[in-house]
Parts: C-alpha cells; structure tokens; sequence
C-alpha cells in the first residue's frame, strides 16, 4: 500500500461516497455513544446506508440491544488508535465482537461496523469480499488478527509519511479527508480497490504521472 494507492482510493471513494458516515457523525456529535438510543438508530440508519439491511421493524429492538451490549462491554478509551492497543485490549475486543454477534440481526459485518462506529480511531469495519480476499473468517479471532494486519499497515503508511516529511497524523488533511481517522482511510482503500475491484497497477500510476 503505497501513499499514491491510499490517495487514489481516498479520492475516488470521496467522490462516490454517499455521506452517510458525515451524517452519522452530525447525529451523534462525533462521538457515538450506544447507551443512548437514539444513537442506536443513527447507527441502524448508517448500516443500512453502507448496505447492511435491517428491517425498520427491528430498529427499535436493535437499539435497545446495542444499549445493553455497550453497557456490558467495558471498552477501552475512546481518544486511543489502533497502534496503542495491547494484546489485553485486542482480547477485550474479540470478546466484545464476540458478543455482539449474539445480538439479534447482528452479523460479521455489522458487528465490525459498529464497533469501529464506537471506536473510529482504532476499530475497523470489513464485509465480506474484504475478509475473502485478504482470508479472514468471521470469528472473533479472525477479526482480531484483521486488526493486527491494519496496525501493521498503518505502521508502513506512517513511514512513508515520514520519508515525504509529514506525520501520519496529517494525512487525512493533506488527502482531503479532515473526518476520516487513519482506519476509515485504510477501510476506504480495502473498499475501493477489494470491495469495488478499483485497483490501478503500479504501471497505471507511472503511466498517469508520465502524462502530467
């Protein structure tokens, strides 16, 4: 994953994007708590946005769920990112994923999504043509080594970053996408170029430069 795949990807979604996760963000005032309920049904409408179809009938339900989840799961501090996280606290999450996927109309994908819609700066979202591709199943621990794969792309991101003299902190700003943290740029170029199969060589970049 090179800068120049990570910016193309990020322009690519933000220009088919449908600015569900920037409304989920407004509802919530960036910062989603699942103890409320009309947090949970933000979170419900994203879902359904972002192709997880949920049955207005359950929304409700759903919530009310997802409150008592989030107060039975004792998650770690919000302001943390993925590459503080030790393995006490990745345990902690596989047992929290683990959970929620008992919750009723929750599944793989939405139990990802809904713990990165909780933790943005650390959790990543998958669907299943990304867990195919890169070869995880749907099980906590799998998940868990998903997160540890992401940390230790992001690591590189940042050491590209470091050779261009910027921190990793900054990308999102340069890249255009001030409300997207390190994971929602990696879980962009995961869909871009896995879930939508928009994947240029690198001889399509070398080419595109060429022409400039």
């Amino acid at each position: 994953m090179t800068l120049a795949e990570l910016a193309f990807a990020s322009f690519v979604f933000s220009r088919i994007d449908s600015g569900a996760y920037q409304r989920l963000l407004r509802e919530t005032g960036e910062c989603v708590d699942l103890s409320r309920l009309d947090h949970g049904l933000a979170v419900i409408r994203w879902l359904n946005a972002w192709n997880v179809r949920i049955p207005g009938t359950c929304h409700n339900t759903l919530s009310e769920q997802l409150k008592l989840w989030y107060e039975s799961n004792q998650l770690f501090d919000h302001s943390l990112n993925l590459r503080e996280l030790n393995d006490a606290v990745l345990d902690s999450i596989r047992a929290a994923y683990k959970s929620l996927m008992q919750v009723e109309c929750v599944g793989p994908t939405a139990a990802a999504k809904i713990l990165f819609a909780v933790r943005p700066k650390s959790l990543m979202p998958w669907d299943e043509p990304i867990r195919r591709e890169l070869q995880y199943s749907e099980r906590p621990r799998s998940y868990v080594k998903f997160l540890k794969w992401v940390r230790s792309k992001i690591q590189e991101v940042g050491e590209l970053c470091k050779e261009h003299e910027f921190e990793l902190t900054d990308l999102p700003n340069i890249l255009g996408r001030p409300n997207s943290t390190i994971p929602k740029l990696i879980d962009e170029y995961l869909w871009v170029t896995i879930t939508k199969r928009c994947r240029p060589s690198k001889a399509d970049f070398q080419r595109w430069a060429e022409w400039s």
